[in-house]
């Protein structure tokens, strides 16, 4: 951060903060935070504003009862706000007034906005409205084949002398989202009291279903282990007065009810369970009493929705082109709006090409009636920048919240992203590679603005695309570790995701001389592993540990073109190690930590240090955030406030004017003494 920016910053800070709060003691990191995070704070409002602008389509197209006509009426005031703003911020630079009291005013009143457009984002949730699903809220649940079902499914929701029921149908037919729209009427309706659902998925986390039933509930599960958590979850399910309906999405196998804690069938009354599963013979194990089959769409339903996605109701020569592949994509609604999504305003000869390769596939994999046509949606992704990205998501587990940011270390890490030199830079793209993709509906909105989910078709699909050509391997079993192994897959391998519970032994003694990325998810655990596994995967650009493995962190050295690096768990004296690495751009840490080590100043490359999940730190050696020269972002904990701490007359901890030389673009930290922050760093 330059002197003079420094000072610009002080002077705003005074000038906003004096009349205020007088001789205080206050955080002004977010006042900090208005000017270096400007080009954030304005770019956050506009793609927050498009997402909103994108969910009000999809509700007005929908039925309006009166809380929805309240939420469209701010919606358009916000956006209305919000293009006025737009008007203003370019009126404002294009006449040459970039002050620093302009971009501190600018600044804040987006990041103000951006927080309105948030909470009327999240009030969709009340609507049951995902824009990775919008094309379903939109028209299909109005087609005839659905409404016979729906109607079958409301039926058997009212009918109290049923415990268990099912909609059971092919992947990508629509299960989740006619049971999301379900959900919205017996909310309207008031059919039950309390609606939860939980997404079982085909590696089913007992302790996650256990701790989302629990949240609904308001019950507070305390320990960890499995079946006294199970005891504690049904005793509360016993002990409730009220109606409870409980969802269980996403279900591949018989489940044990009794170990995940629910009643027996007809242990309590007013007690439902619903399930959504592939497999109806896994329903009826499960004493299911009503199973209703939701089939494919019809021939003219799949066609008027083909059409309707890839935007061509004026386009009548390619009419029957679009029939053709609306035909060949099996009724199935998630293929046809992938592929139609991603046919949009393209030119004939790409039409024509990919109905090819669609009457011609003979793709098997994971999914054999929908591999071909999702590949083709990934095909069609003009950037190979947002297929890189697309591939990257499926090293996260099934129906994971992915992080945006991990998207960009990760990217960062492997050189993903071409004529890209800043972290901020890097963030940029991959925000924009993933609204491509959300367009094309091959990522979905995740749990927040900064998250991202893939349908687990979606995901099947990229990870047989991502083994196949990039040697990028998400491994989720032993068994197909083993499988993987024997047939010497390590050898060729760019990336590997474990996210199966025990990874044994299966690091050791293996050559992986092309491994670039190593991911270990936090299920994963280990009895054992070796000092010295790092020995055969000395290429290796990006370590992400999700788990507690000191083993992998003893021989980090080795690692010496290792580009970013995120630990969970973190000891003071592996600082010699991590200090070796004299490569590492990105750095984080969410591990107790009382001392940074000194020896993360030699990492003279480093460009993002990210400290905020670290708990208690309360020393950073003086000199070691003046020694990253190359620092442009620096995340700290929010209790961290003793800068230039002073013992026995000796100043031993690190002082923002270390910043003084860095250029930085983003900068999380509190300091809690003004006027001390701007007499010493605002002089320097």
């Amino acid at each position: 951060m330059a002197a003079d920016i420094l000072i610009a910053v002080a002077s705003v800070a005074v000038e906003i903060i004096k009349p205020l709060v007088a001789p205080m003691v206050a955080p002004i990191r977010r006042h900090i935070g208005y000017l270096t995070g400007y080009e954030r704070n304005i770019n956050n409002l506009k793609e927050e504003l498009q997402k909103l602008k994108s969910k009000k389509t999809v509700v007005d197209a929908g039925h309006t009862p009166y809380s929805i006509i309240q939420w469209q009426k701010q919606v358009d005031d916000i956006i209305k706000k919000g293009d006025e703003f737009f008007q203003n911020e370019n009126k404002c630079f294009n006449t040459n007034c970039p002050d620093p009291m302009s971009r501190y005013s600018l600044s804040k009143k987006a990041k103000e906005m951006t927080e309105t457009v948030l909470d009327l984002l999240k009030k969709t949730e009340e609507f049951g409205i995902n824009l990775g699903s919008a094309f379903i809220t939109k028209g299909i649940m109005d087609f005839t084949s659905r409404e016979s079902i729906k109607n079958e499914v409301w039926e058997a929701l009212k009918d109290d002398n049923l415990s268990r029921i099912s909609i059971c149908g092919a992947g990508g037919v629509g299960k989740t989202t006619m049971v999301k729209q379900l959900v919205q009427r017996v909310e309207r309706e008031n059919l039950f009291d309390v609606v939860g659902m939980a997404v079982v998925s085909q590696n089913p986390n007992i302790k996650k279903i256990q701790g989302d039933i629990a949240s609904w509930l308001k019950l507070k599960l305390d320990d960890e282990n499995e079946l006294k958590r199970a005891g504690e979850l049904r005793q509360g399910l016993i002990n409730h007065d009220k109606r409870i309906l409980i969802i269980l999405d996403d279900v591949w196998s018989e489940l044990d009810f009794e170990k995940i804690g629910l009643p027996s069938r007809g242990e309590r009354k007013g007690h439902k369970i619903m399930l959504t599963s592939r497999n109806i013979d896994e329903c009826k194990k499960m004493e299911s009493e009503k199973n209703i089959t939701m089939k494919v769409l019809e021939k003219d339903e799949a066609r008027d929705l083909f059409r309707e996605m890839a935007g061509i109701s004026n386009v009548q020569d390619l009419h029957h082109t679009a029939t053709e592949i609306a035909d060949e994509c099996g009724g199935l609604p998630l293929a046809i709006v992938t592929i139609a999504k991603g046919l949009e305003n393209r030119e004939r000869d790409t039409w024509d090409d990919t109905l090819q390769q669609l009457k011609n596939s003979n793709l098997q994999g994971v999914s054999p009636d929908m591999f071909p046509r999702i590949e083709l949606s990934y095909k069609l992704l003009e950037a190979e920048e947002a297929k890189s990205c697309f591939l990257l998501c499926s090293l996260f587990p099934e129906d994971f919240d992915i992080r945006v940011e991990d998207l960009v270390r990760y990217g960062m890490g492997l050189r993903l992203f071409k004529n890209v030199d800043k972290v901020h830079h890097a963030r940029t793209r991959v925000y924009n590679l993933i609204d491509e993709l959300k367009e094309s509906f091959l990522l979905l909105e995740g749990d927040g603005h900064d998250y991202v989910k893939m349908h687990d078709i979606v995901r099947d699909v990229a990870i047989a695309i991502a083994s196949r050509d990039k040697q990028w391997h998400t491994l989720q079993s032993e068994a197909k570790m083993n499988e993987w192994r024997e047939e010497d897959g390590y050898k060729h391998c760019i990336a590997i995701s474990l996210l199966y519970e025990k990874i044994s032994d299966q690091l050791n003694d293996l050559e992986y001389p092309k491994l670039e990325l190593l991911q270990i998810g936090d299920d994963c655990w280990s009895p054992g592993l070796p000092n010295n596994v790092y020995a055969g995967m000395k290429e290796l650009k990006v370590l992400a540990l999700s788990w507690s493995f000191p083993s992998l962190l003893q021989s980090l050295d080795v690692l010496r073109n290792l580009r970013t690096l995120c630990l969970v768990v973190f000891k003071e004296h592996w600082g010699s190690a991590i200090g070796a690495l004299v490569k590492l751009e990105i750095l984080e840490i969410r591990d107790r930590c009382l001392r940074l080590p000194g020896e993360i100043g030699q990492l003279k490359n480093l460009r993002l240090l990210d400290l905020r999940r670290v708990n208690g730190l309360e020393y950073i050696p003086s000199g070691v955030l003046l020694a990253l020269s190359k620092l442009e972002e620096l995340y700290l904990p929010s209790y961290f406030v003793e800068w230039e701490h002073m013992e026995d007359g000796k100043k031993t901890n690190a002082s923002l004017s270390e910043l003084d030389t860095h250029h930085m673009t983003a900068l999380e930290i509190s300091v809690p003494k003004l006027k001390e922050l701007i007499s010493t760093d605002g002089e320097s």
